[in-house]
């Protein structure tokens, strides 16, 4: 029959619209066997569908095998073929080889709707090793380039997440606001309060995140038991980086600010190794003492 090839191709399309990747994939290598017309489109469609499969079922190198025979056929996509190499490149922790194939996407397609897509990934692939200032550049220009792509919102929360890994402090916290005020209600929304608590907790200045959760964290809240662990997670930083004054500080507002602070025997006792450090022994002698009363 004319069709007895094109049979196999549909059934594998069945497969894939019910899940069942590992027959789909099977179906659609069983119609490149019984195809003999090997230049048909679907021919170099079943290319794109096994990798994808295999993509699914986490072979990322099988799927790089069969992603690659689309991208030098140059036909069905090799766009998409290409962006969806570099992915599984980056899921095998290969960076280098994952930097090349997204630029071959943006260099090559410039009008294929995978190129902000690219840029995203690659600004994350020269995140991972650690080529900061071009994944910086990357953010930046799919930011410009791309105003109205949905993943502009994800390009200001790596920016500011690389801005963090290099201690530009400031910087990551204006990326996250942005994030924060542009961007409500979705999940770059979330994770740049996160990232922003991370930051200021560096700046141990967790008093000014609290208060500007207040103001624009809607849906965001700061529990008092998160409260406790991070202004005692800041004192604590604190009094180990030596600087006793400020430490004494800290340490005394937190015990204050808490009634019930679950660090409380820490706290006291950090407080009376910085007194006796100081030789202000009285001071020091009654927060020791505070310890030794304490029911644990």
């Amino acid at each position: 029959s004319d069709v007895f090839a094109l049979a196999h191709y549909n059934i594998a399309y069945f497969y894939m619209k019910k899940s069942d990747y590992a027959n789909a994939q099977l179906w659609f290598r069983k119609y490149i066997e019984n195809e003999k017309n090997k230049e048909l489109p679907q021919v170099y469609d079943s290319y794109t569908r096994i990798a994808d499969c295999f993509f699914v079922l986490r072979r990322y190198e099988d799927a790089i095998e069969y992603y690659t025979k689309t991208i030098v056929a140059k036909k069905a996509s090799p766009d998409y073929a290409l962006y969806q190499k570099a992915i599984c490149l980056s899921l095998l922790k290969q960076y280098n080889n994952a930097v090349i194939a997204l630029n071959q996407v943006i260099n090559d397609y410039t009008s294929s709707p995978f190129v902000d897509d690219a840029l995203l990934q690659l600004g994350i692939n020269y995140m991972s090793i650690e080529e900061y200032a071009m994944a910086i550049n990357t953010f930046k220009r799919l930011i410009s380039e791309y105003p109205k792509s949905e993943l502009v919102r994800r390009a200001y929360l790596q920016l500011g997440l690389t801005y963090y890994n290099i201690d530009k402090n400031e910087d990551a916290i204006t990326m996250f606001k942005t994030v924060i005020e542009k961007y409500p209600n979705t999940q770059e929304y979330k994770d740049a309060f996160i990232g922003l608590k991370n930051v200021y907790l560096d700046m141990n200045d967790v008093n000014t995140y609290y208060a500007y959760v207040a103001e624009k964290g809607k849906g965001i809240s700061v529990s008092e038991r998160e409260k406790d662990s991070l202004s005692y997670t800041v004192a604590e930083k604190v009094y180990m980086n030596g600087d006793c004054n400020k430490a004494i500080t800290l340490l005394k507002e937190y015990i204050k600010q808490f009634s019930n602070a679950t660090y409380t025997a820490n706290a006291n006792y950090y407080i009376a190794e910085c007194l006796f450090n100081k030789k202000e022994y009285d001071e020091a002698y009654e927060y020791y003492l505070t310890v030794t009363n304490l029911n644990q």
